[in-house]
């Protein structure tokens, strides 16, 4: 494979992967294509990326997609759920999924593979593609439709969050608090609303979704686990979707002169952060100027943000969140199973 000085500011990011599964030089061409000198492809089998995997993670490095970061002082390496997490903080969450989606396709080209359905090196395809796939689901994938929840285009991303409240909104209105403290769905009253036209243009995937969120969340209130402000939360502090903290004024900007408030409130459905104006012209100037996840995440000082949401915001752009805010900050709802987003004003 013909050598490349790929440089992202001073350090050099290489993918490792089988190259049982496909052609080295025809994946690294259409990866090229998608991200640019950003990233370098190299064959697992590299003396090279034996020896930096063996430094970064040890002789017994698993066998799996890698991600190697190299500088002149030091050589990290990352496999799994967490090397999706660090390639969209370098490279962006858009540019990760579409790596990912090329990754993905090996799993329609079974001509590299021997009788036995496994690669010529000895890794399975469905083992190959678990530290791909593993690296996209951090990002949040619906089960059966192979596309992240905050979509490909930023109309969508809207949509499914629009989709999201109205969801919960009409779920609600058959909820109840039962006498074991969990949370119940009416699931016939939902459904005569749904015939009725209420959940007209919601999409199914949408229920499903937010249905599980439930199940998640009734487990872990049984569990005395569930998320909350403090780590005893019922289900009354989760349900229903009412926010008290948009009209308590104590509740003021950490920054002298930042309007708006910063904090979090969790429901049965995920959490609604707020960050007051300082913070969110800071994300606006960081999700354009292509940030990491990491500084994103940085930007709510009150329970921060999971890598999800962080992630479905990177989808969504600075612009949008700019042309939402009134000069007081704003206020984001997240939706778990979705990986969604839902920003308004404060």
């Amino acid at each position: 494979m013909k050598e490349k000085n790929n440089q992202l500011g001073g350090r050099r990011l290489m993918l490792g992967f089988d190259a049982g599964c496909m052609t080295c030089s025809g994946l690294a061409k259409r990866i090229e294509e998608t991200v640019g000198d950003k990233l370098q492809v190299r064959n697992l089998h590299d003396p090279h990326m034996e020896h930096w995997r063996e430094q970064a993670l040890g002789e017994n490095a698993p066998w799996a997609p890698t991600l190697v970061e190299v500088r002149s002082d030091m050589v990290k390496a990352w496999t799994g759920r967490r090397m999706g997490l660090i390639l969209a903080g370098k490279l962006g969450l858009v540019a990760t999924w579409r790596v990912m989606q090329i990754l993905g396709e090996t799993r329609a080209r079974p001509t590299d593979t021997n009788v036995s359905g496994t690669v010529d090196a000895g890794l399975s395809r469905g083992q190959f593609l678990k530290g791909a796939s593993g690296a996209v689901l951090a990002f949040g994938l619906f089960s059966g439709s192979a596309l992240p929840a905050f979509a490909d285009t930023k109309q969508k991303a809207v949509e499914t969050g629009k989709q999201a409240e109205r969801a919960i909104l009409l779920m609600e209105r058959h909820m109840r608090i039962e006498s074991n403290g969990t949370l119940s769905l009416n699931e016939k009253g939902l459904k005569e609303d749904t015939q009725a036209g209420l959940g007209e243009d919601i999409d199914r995937s949408v229920f499903v979704a937010l249905k599980q969120n439930l199940a998640d969340t009734n487990a872990k209130l049984l569990e005395g686990k569930a998320p909350g402000q403090s780590s005893k939360a019922k289900a009354e502090n989760l349900f229903p979707t009412v926010s008290s903290q948009t009209a308590e004024r104590s509740l003021g900007s950490s920054k002298a002169g930042c309007r708006g408030i910063n904090w979090v409130q969790y429901f049965w459905w995920g959490r609604r952060s707020w960050i007051d104006n300082c913070n969110t012209n800071k994300l606006v100037r960081r999700l354009i100027g292509g940030a990491g996840i990491f500084a994103v995440i940085a930007c709510f000082p009150v329970g921060g943000a999971p890598a999800g949401m962080a992630s479905a915001l990177m989808g969504l752009g600075g612009y949008a969140i700019d042309n939402t805010n009134r000069g007081r900050g704003v206020y984001i709802n997240y939706i778990l199973r979705l990986v969604a987003v839902r920003v308004r004003p404060q």
